[in-house]
């Protein structure tokens, strides 16, 4: 008898699958990744600044492309004009009395418009062009002449910035207020425009004075007329413009038309016209009218 014990053979355990942790572990890290980057992206502040200085500095271009073309060359350390010789409570004015005592030789010059009202307006070089602003920088100019020499003539000016100091919503009313003060304070008063015209086709500058009234011929003995041809012949000789003649009107603006001492309007040269338009924005043109507006007050005012 065989007594070998016969054992049944064992059965293998089947090895369990190992779980596959690479894929898992992957798919965190690049997720993490994706994180972080989007984290310094949004966080960044180089990127923030970037942004936010591109935009700021459009703006400033656009700002500055806009100012210049309106008010081009503007005039480098303008003096601070002085003040007018009268207060402002409300809407009454107390003038100065002593004015003419105290100054011997007084002219107004007179920036056309102003405050809410531009005056005419063109498109030059794709930018909208106001008359206050071109009128206002010659008159500027002209103000800087007059600080610089010894001439002896005081000048007061209706404003000195786009902020009018009349700034009344009647013209009219405003025009009472301007003739108020220069029949009392002024030897001469010369307001400086722009004109237009229906036709871009007509230019030239002209010079206009009002001849319904008697003539008052002032401390200097010159007449509106002789004043406003004064002016006219200064101007056609420092700017070579088209010579539109001076002309005395009954109709002229309510701005001079009350004055008693001699007032005239000098149109520069008209906005509708493009040659003209773009003379009337360059600094060039601009010095060469307000050379001829002091030469012209100098003359006017016997100074050789």
């Amino acid at each position: 008898m065989n007594n070998t014990q016969h054992h049944p053979p064992r059965r293998r355990r089947r090895a369990k699958p190992r779980k596959n942790t690479n894929n898992g572990k992957g798919f965190v890290i690049v997720l993490l990744l994706a994180l972080i980057i989007i984290l310094i992206f949004v966080f960044n502040p180089n990127n923030n600044n970037t942004g936010i200085n591109n935009e700021s500095n459009e703006t400033n271009s656009t700002n500055n492309t806009t100012t210049n073309t309106q008010s081009p060359s503007s005039p480098n350390n303008t003096a601070t004009p002085e003040q007018p010789p009268f207060s402002l409570p409300g809407s009454n004015i107390t003038p100065d009395t002593n004015l003419r005592d105290n100054h011997s030789k007084i002219l107004w010059l007179d920036a056309g418009h102003g405050g809410g009202d531009p005056g005419a307006l063109a498109v030059h070089n794709g930018v909208t062009v106001y008359e206050r602003d071109i009128v206002l920088q010659i008159t500027l100019l002209a103000y800087e002449m007059f600080q610089a020499s010894d001439s002896g003539i005081t000048v007061f000016l209706t404003r000195h910035s786009n902020e009018c100091f009349l700034d009344l919503p009647d013209r009219e009313l405003q025009a009472r207020y301007r003739f108020h003060l220069w029949n009392n304070h002024a030897d001469f008063v010369i307001s400086i425009h722009a004109d237009s015209f229906e036709d871009p086709s007509v230019h030239g500058l002209q010079v206009y004075y009002y001849a319904a009234m008697a003539e008052n011929t002032g401390r200097f003995n010159v007449t509106r007329h002789n004043f406003a041809q004064i002016l006219q012949t200064h101007l056609i000789r420092e700017t070579g413009a088209r010579d539109r003649s001076t002309r005395g009107d009954a109709r002229i603006s309510p701005i001079i038309a009350n004055s008693t001492m001699p007032t005239v309007i000098i149109e520069t040269g008209f906005m509708t016209n493009p040659d003209e338009l773009a003379l009337l924005v360059s600094h060039e043109y601009q010095y060469s009218i307000a050379r001829a507006i002091y030469l012209g007050a100098r003359e006017a005012f016997g100074i050789n």
